[in-house]
C-alpha cells in the first residue's frame, strides 16, 4: 500500500498498534510534508490508521488484508534474467515474457518499503544502481500492468 503527501501540510499515517491494538501489525510514518509512505502488509485482516494532526477532521481510513489464495510468480516460463546476483554496484535485468513496451520496477526492501521505482522499456537490458542501498535481501518487482513477476535481490 502507497500513500503520498504531496503538500506543504504535515500529515501522517498512523496505523501502530499503540494507537490501534486490535490491528494485526504496526505500520506508520512520522508528521512531514511532500512524502511517499509505503508498507507492505503481510498479515492478513482489518487495518485502522489516522492521520494524527487531522483527526479531529475525520482524516481516518481501514485497510482491509485478505489471505493470498494463489501467486504466479511465472519466472521461469518467461525467463527474465537479473545478475549479477548477489550485487554490489549495479543489476541487470533482462526482461522477458511482458506483453507491454513499458514495465514498471519497484525494489523493496524487507520491510516493504520502495528503495527505487522507475519505468522502462521492457525491450532493453534494463541497468539499475544499487551502490547505496544497504547489505540485505531486496524483491525486485516487475509490472506491466498485465503480469507481474518478482526477483529476489541479495546486496552485498
Amino acid at each position: 500500500m502507497e500513500w503520498q503527501n504531496n503538500t506543504n501540510v504535515g500529515h501522517n499515517v498512523n496505523g501502530t498498534k499503540t494507537t490501534y491494538p486490535s490491528n494485526p501489525e504496526s505500520f506508520g510514518n512520522s508528521v512531514g510534508a511532500n512524502w511517499t509512505y509505503s508498507h507492505v502488509f503481510m498479515t492478513p485482516g482489518n487495518y485502522d490508521y489516522r492521520c494524527d494532526p487531522h483527526l479531529a477532521y475525520g482524516m481516518v481510513g481501514t485497510i482491509t488484508v485478505e489471505t493470498a489464495t494463489s501467486i504466479n510468480y511465472d519466472m521461469i516460463a518467461n525467463s527474465t534474467k537479473m545478475y549479477p546476483n548477489p550485487a554490489s554496484e549495479k543489476i541487470n535485468i533482462e526482461p522477458q515474457g511482458f506483453a507491454a513496451s513499458t514495465i514498471h520496477v519497484e525494489i523493496y526492501n524487507i520491510a516493504g518499503k520502495v528503495e527505487f521505482s522507475n519505468f522502462f522499456s521492457s525491450e532493453k537490458k534494463l541497468e539499475i544502481d544499487v551502490s547505496k542501498m544497504v547489505k540485505g535481501i531486496y524483491f525486485v518487482k516487475l509490472n506491466d500492468n498485465s503480469s507481474v513477476q518478482i526477483l529476489k535481490l541479495v546486496k552485498n
